[in-house]
């Protein structure tokens, strides 16, 4: 054990100490738990989302930076469209404390991830137009997640829940109105098991000359 971690008072003990009204403690705190924050990223988070004091949120916030996490990113994201603006400004310092490949990827989900941008597209319209579409007529199965990627909405695993929730209903609704015919078993999506449709064409074989139980994805 490094002379650091023997003066490393504990977890909790840095949280009580930030917590204090004396100044001076709160940065002992804060500092005693700074070089350990990479061994304290769920219990950081946690503290993070249940905390209601502005100060000590940006405080947290700043730990969770500096614990340089990738698995962190949905939670910067998601800050960087906070009302507070210390609050953006600590998910901005979080996600340049990444590697550049996380940091793309996260700036990708800033873009696409919830807005009323991606949501707004997802229409009936688009969807049937998207699985009648010519380059989409080796697509057989159709999922939300599926539909979303042909329209070029999002990738897995960051699907927008609007999006996803709106794509799932219109399947449905297409469905209903004959325009797919719905699959008997779950498909798989990575790790997500799905209700799946089909146009009627390649249900029935006459579109792609196989079988249904042929047809892969």
């Amino acid at each position: 054990m490094s002379k650091r971690d023997e003066k490393f008072p504990g977890f909790q003990e840095c949280l009580r100490l930030m917590r204090k009204h004396d100044p001076q403690a709160q940065e002992d705190g804060f500092h005693a738990l700074l070089p350990h924050a990479a061994d304290w990223v769920e219990e950081l988070r946690l503290e993070f989302e249940q905390e209601t004091d502005r100060g000590l949120r940006c405080w947290l916030l700043e730990l969770l930076a500096e614990a340089r996490s990738p698995q962190l990113l949905p939670l910067f994201v998601e800050q960087q469209r906070s009302t507070d603006s210390l609050l953006r400004e600590w998910a901005a310092y979080g996600l340049g404390l990444l590697e550049p490949k996380e940091a793309g990827r996260a700036r990708w989900m800033a873009r696409g991830y919830g807005s009323g941008e991606k949501t707004v597209k997802v229409t009936r319209e688009a969807v049937l137009a998207t699985i009648n579409s010519p380059k989409n007529r080796n697509r057989i199965i159709w999922t939300s997640a599926t539909t979303l990627e042909r329209m070029g909405i999002a990738r897995y695993p960051n699907y927008p829940r609007q999006s996803y929730e709106m794509a799932k209903r219109i399947l449905r609704e297409l469905c209903a109105e004959g325009e797919l015919v719905k699959r008997p078993e779950l498909h798989s999506h990575f790790t997500l098991k799905e209700t799946a449709y089909m146009r009627p064409g390649d249900a029935s074989g006459r579109n792609s000359g196989r079988s249904p139980a042929s047809v892969g994805d």
